[in-house]
């Protein structure tokens, strides 16, 4: 027997068996034999899922766990994931090879990416269910969803929330599938460059349109009479240059057409 398959039949023994703090013992010493550095807290986990998942389920998110960056930690982000999102959402995902892959692939490789999935079920259902994780955006796609979001009635007090709640849902969608491998280098960071151009966009345009309402419209003094002011935003460095990367600032120089 190859060690894979004997890796895969203790499992299933040990799974089957009724829970006891000796099969719980047993299950740690094979997780810790197979590069699992909590076992215990991985056993925990298990004993958790196991609650959603048939044993063969297990097994399988077990095997694929060690393919990732650090398997307890997909473990338990797959355990925390769980007490969130619906069962049955959970169990048609991972009922995929390709997609219990990716989930896992996030659980072991970002706290930051695991917290985003448990804020909300949504992000889950649309990532995985909606299969936004296969989703590419083009050009202008970013800003044309923020502004349907947005609408017309959005006020500034109800801005950031909005931005927040954007920048975390595409930040996942653009994560996984750089994860995943479903996206290049430069696809990432365009996409990352068009989310940041469409946050401005529409922070620019509600607070506009605020000012406005209390202020009344900008205007310039020029040689010909007054004249509608103007503003214009230039991206600099990595955000100009259209390489933003997860953890980058955008650099930004606001431009009036005059001082008048």
């Amino acid at each position: 027997m190859s060690p894979a398959a004997d890796f895969i039949s203790r499992l299933l023994g040990v799974l089957k068996d009724p829970v006891s703090p000796e099969s719980d013992h047993q299950l740690a010493k094979i997780l810790e034999s197979h590069g699992f550095a909590f076992a215990p807290r991985s056993v925990a986990n298990l004993r958790l899922l196991a609650e959603i998942f048939p044993v063969d389920t297990l097994v399988a998110i077990t095997i694929q766990s060690q393919s990732t960056s650090l398997p307890d930690m997909a473990l338990n982000g797959l355990e925390r994931i769980a007490s969130i999102v619906p069962h049955d959402e959970l169990r048609q995902v991972c009922s995929a090879k390709s997609r219990m892959g990716q989930l896992l692939n996030i659980c072991g490789a970002s706290p930051f990416l695991t917290n985003i999935l448990c804020r909300d079920p949504s992000y889950f259902h649309d990532l995985f269910v909606e299969k936004r994780i296969d989703r590419l955006r083009q050009p202008g796609e970013s800003l044309a969803a923020l502004r349907r979001d947005a609408g017309d009635s959005l006020d500034y007090s109800s801005l950031l929330p909005l931005l927040r709640r954007f920048k975390y849902a595409e930040v996942l969608r653009i994560a996984a599938r750089d994860l995943s491998g479903l996206a290049p280098l430069e696809e990432v960071t365009l996409e990352l460059t068009q989310l940041a151009e469409a946050a401005l966009h529409v922070a620019h345009d509600v607070a506009r349109k605020s000012l406005v309402a209390e202020h009344g419209e900008p205007f310039i003094e020029t040689p010909q009479g007054r004249e509608p002011a103007e503003l214009t935003v230039l991206g600099m460095g990595k955000f100009g240059g259209e390489e933003l990367n997860f953890s980058s600032d955008i650099d930004i120089i606001c431009l009036y057409s005059s001082d008048n």
